[in-house]
């Protein structure tokens, strides 16, 4: 794995909402100079597309931010890093990728249709529509899910 390389590596974790605009999430585990890993949580103004999507040039979702992550735990064991950034964000076992994959991980959520913001009850429903139809993958249904979660606070 890139983490036992000294490389660090990335999640795209779907949408997030907030100060009045649209956002993404995504984690990331870095190794640190002096030893161990570092687990950051980003959280950035969705202001991409197909032709733009480093998702690490993009601003912070909170204006009042200077970065868009925010460290939320460290250890010195990889494993353990991993297992931390599961345990505190919505990170899956398993889907960990090399650093700069995320973006095509948010190609693809903007490919299968990311929830307007703010949602109309129209909107919603389209979605839900979409989810009962089984249109998308399994990573589309779980944003939209997340994404419904996330506008509304609910999901019945």
């Amino acid at each position: 794995m890139a983490l036992g390389r000294g490389k660090p590596v990335e999640q795209f974790l779907g949408p997030a909402f907030g100060f009045g605009r649209p956002g993404i999430r995504w984690v990331s585990i870095e190794p640190r100079r002096s030893g161990g890993f570092e687990v950051l949580h980003h959280l950035a103004w969705d202001v991409g597309g197909l032709e733009h999507s480093d998702i690490s040039e993009f601003p912070p979702l909170d204006p009042g931010a200077d970065e868009t992550w925010q460290q939320i735990a460290e250890h010195d064991d990889a494993a353990e890093a991993m297992r931390l950034a599961e345990r505190h964000t919505d990170a899956a076992p398993g889907q960990w990728m090399n650093f700069g994959v995320a973006a095509e991980d948010y190609r693809d959520y903007v490919r299968v249709g990311r929830l307007p913001y703010p949602a109309s009850e129209d909107d919603l429903t389209a979605i839900v529509q979409r989810l009962m139809n089984g249109d998308g993958d399994e990573r589309a249904a779980a944003w939209w899910l997340d994404g419904l979660s996330r506008q509304t606070g609910c999901l019945h």
